[in-house]
């Protein structure tokens, strides 16, 4: 039982977490001692002495704030800057603008695309910048509930005119890294030639790849991606590393395999991966390639057309392309369109039932009401292949998630539970309950990996000097409670989440107090040269 003995901010001043068992991120065993924290930095690690306020956290965990390399909280921490979905998970900085998905820079048209492009992650916020500087100074304009790191999102930076120049290094100097969703117009079109130039670019920094597929050509696009690293001086990160659908099941052995291959030849990769075997992305995105690479707006004229969808109904009675996994298998997470809110939590199965129709003429009815708004979850990967790529050491955790709230304007719809539970469940599924690794090895995953793998220069381990981002944590009661019928559920068993010094979660509970910011990565982060991370006092694999 935890006590804190005075109230929980600490914008300034001393505090001490006595009496903890320490994990310091490394990958070490754990230790029993105490932390000092000063101004917002850890100061003293051992036994310290006295302090301002303490924090009694005898039969605890305590270890750094867990790092999500790959997050969609962009637009959904302008809407509601608590953040209460990462925090009660332990999360306390995440890499925003993945999969090619960043609010910036706003095209002077194509605003359809812009926004298709922005539908898993879109939240009740109005755009009022056209820039990276723009978004950046909004975004820091007040206190968050997590620290970000943004990166520049190359699918919706190559809607602007003149493209090349949103790629300039003068753009990514503001920024972490690029991300490029392949998967996803209009990069989804971009020969491998192109996105040599923008690894070019990028050089130094990390640049995370959303694979152009991860089911039947899951392998070569594994083999493109790598090249990327292979040539360029870049921290590639394989987001989300999954195989998808049941015929493909199996194919994460050879996945890991080709990864460890580039890896011996010097080639600086790593990957995420995300602990539940069902996925989730806008419904349009399962639409083939002869319709989605017409555009957004074009798209949607087309499936308006009787010979398109009579085409597309072909493809989908064949098992192929659109909604190809079985509509048993996919969930309306949420729909822009308050005709089909309903449907809402509901398998697309179950809602054509409902709706006395069948599942192919509901799909396409939600995507034209809804102008292509519907988000949804699909189960279509293996266990087994899961925990395998959990386990690798070249694995980092990652919720692929919005931060949202149980209450106020994010808290709508029925997201996949990771955006809530990721953390939770690999620490207290995983490694508690199904002992998958020891806990120094799951620790490291979720803190010091990522944040070598961003190039932070002093987060993700408990060092004297570095920030003060600290999870304290009863490893008993640590668990997810989001499912997917109740997805807004926090987390139980983070007893406290300290960002930058300041008192997030005390007792379990969020206290109203934010201490995240914008990380700025010219003041945060190492640049660092192809072969990975040289901090002496990181173990890295491989």
């Amino acid at each position: 039982m935890t006590k804190e003995t005075l109230a929980p901010r600490v914008p300034e001043g001393d505090l001490i977490i006595r009496g903890a068992t320490i994990f310091d991120g490394s990958g070490a065993p754990g230790f029993q001692g105490d932390i000092m924290v000063r101004s917002g930095r850890i100061t003293a690690i051992g036994a310290c002495g006295s302090a301002a306020r303490e924090i009694e956290a005898t039969g605890l965990f305590a270890c750094p704030g867990f790092v999500d390399i790959h997050g969609h909280s962009d637009l959904s921490l302008l809407a509601d800057r608590r953040g209460i979905s990462k925090l009660l998970q332990g999360v306390t900085t995440e890499a925003i603008g993945q999969c090619g998905m960043a609010p910036f820079p706003v095209p002077q048209t194509r605003h359809e695309e812009f926004r298709a492009l922005l539908a898993y992650s879109w939240a009740p916020v109005e755009i009022t910048w056209r820039d990276a500087a723009g978004y950046l100074a909004e975004l820091g304009r007040e206190p968050l509930g997590i620290n970000v790191c943004p990166f520049l999102g190359a699918n919706v930076a190559a809607l602007a005119p003149g493209r090349t120049d949103q790629f300039s290094a003068e753009t990514l100097e503001q920024l972490w890294g690029l991300s490029l969703g392949l998967a996803y117009m209009p990069l989804c079109q971009w020969p491998t030639e192109d996105l040599d130039r923008l690894a070019a670019a990028a050089a130094g920094k990390t640049v995370a790849v959303h694979l152009r597929n991860e089911g039947a050509r899951l392998l070569e696009s594994l083999t493109e991606a790598l090249s990327l690293a292979q040539k360029h001086p870049v921290a590639l990160e394989i987001a989300h590393l999954k195989a998808s659908r049941r015929e493909n099941w199996g194919k994460m052995r050879d996945a890991l395999a080709a990864i460890e291959e580039a890896k011996q030849r010097s080639a600086d990769v790593a990957f995420s991966v995300y602990p539940y075997s069902a996925s989730s992305t806008f419904l349009a995105a399962t639409l083939p390639d002869w319709l989605i690479t017409e555009g957004q707006d074009r798209a949607i004229e087309l499936l308006r057309q009787a010979d398109v969808l009579r085409r597309l109904r072909e493809d989908y009675e064949s098992g192929r392309g659109f909604l190809s996994i079985g509509p048993e298998n996919i969930l309306v997470a949420q729909v822009e369109a308050e005709k089909y809110s309903w449907a809402e939590g509901m398998k697309l199965s179950e809602a054509a039932e409902k709706a006395n129709a069948d599942a192919f003429s509901l799909a396409v009815d939600m995507i034209l009401a809804a102008r292509g708004q519907v988000n949804a979850v699909f189960f279509s990967m293996s266990e087994e292949d899961v925990r395998q790529a959990l386990a690798h050491p070249l694995a980092s955790v990652c919720t692929d998630g919005l931060a949202l709230c149980p209450d106020g304007p994010t808290s709508r719809g029925k997201p996949h539970p990771r955006c809530y539970g990721a953390f939770a469940r690999f620490l207290g599924h995983y490694v508690r309950d199904e002992g998958l690794m020891d806990w120094p090895e799951a620790i490291r995953k979720c803190t010091s990996w990522p944040a070598s793998r961003l190039g932070l220069r002093s987060r993700g381990l408990l060092r004297p000097g570095y920030a003060a981002d600290i999870v304290i944590f009863d490893p008993q009661a640590l668990r997810d409670t989001a499912t997917f019928d109740q997805p807004h559920r926090p987390a139980q068993g983070i007893r406290y989440v300290i960002v930058n010094g300041v008192i997030s979660v005390a007792d379990g509970q969020f206290t109203g107090a934010l201490g995240g910011q914008v990380l700025d990565p010219k003041k945060e982060q190492r640049l660092r040269p192809v072969g990975g991370t040289e901090d002496a006092q990181l173990r890295v694999p491989g």
